[in-house]
This record gives structure tokens, sequence and C-alpha cells, in this order.
């Protein structure tokens, strides 16, 4: 998958088109958050959920909230405006990020290639 505008493989935030449950995204989050730190801000900020998901468990079990990923209340947005407090994380990510921009890196890992 590329991004059409640079022709560069796609970055994370652009490759999420479906609603994500609060574990998932924390999953998917560069650099990372924890399903209880996303949980803590998303009710600290009232965010509503867009729907829910069944778990598929055969004893029923509880549905999960499910929030949307692109526009400007969905996770993606959110987890853009938190980095600056994410900590130090955010450092090594943004040096991979542009070492990968810039052809040096690799996209899982941000670590440098010969």
């Amino acid at each position: 998958m590329t991004s059409a505008a640079s022709g560069r493989p796609a970055w994370h935030h652009e490759r999420v088109d479906a609603d994500l449950t609060l574990a998932e995204a924390a999953q998917v989050l560069r650099p990372p958050m924890t399903e209880k730190q996303l949980i803590m801000v998303v009710a600290a900020l009232n965010l509503p959920p867009s729907g829910v998901r069944h778990t598929g468990d055969p004893l029923g079990g509880r549905p999960r909230r499910t929030y949307p990923w692109d526009g400007d209340t969905g996770l993606a947005a959110l987890h853009l405006a938190l980095l600056p407090w994410l900590g130090s994380t955010v450092a090594t990510e943004r040096e991979g990020l542009l070492a990968y921009l810039a052809g040096d890196a690799s996209p899982q890992t941000g670590e440098r290639v010969s």
C-alpha cells in the first residue's frame, strides 16, 4: 500500500479505515500508548463511541466499544495531539521516521538499513 501523494509506503495512520476498539488502537499507535492510557484519555474527554463490536465469545461476553480512527475527533487525531506528552519515545520515533523518509531505515522498525 502506498500513499498516493508521495509514492512512499503508507504510514500507520493512513492504513486504518475501520472503527477500532481501544485495545486495537493501542497496538497500532506509534509511538505506543497503552490501552489503559487510551481509556483514561477517552474518559477524560468524554468521547462518545461510534459503535460496538461483539467479541465472538461463545458465552456472550460484553461487546467492546469502537471509536473512529480518522477525522477531527478520531483516535489518530487524538494521538497526534498527545504526541508532545508521550515522553522520550517520541524522539526515538521521530528519528526513525526521519531516517525512513530519507530512505535510510526500515518502515517497520525504524532501524537503519545498509
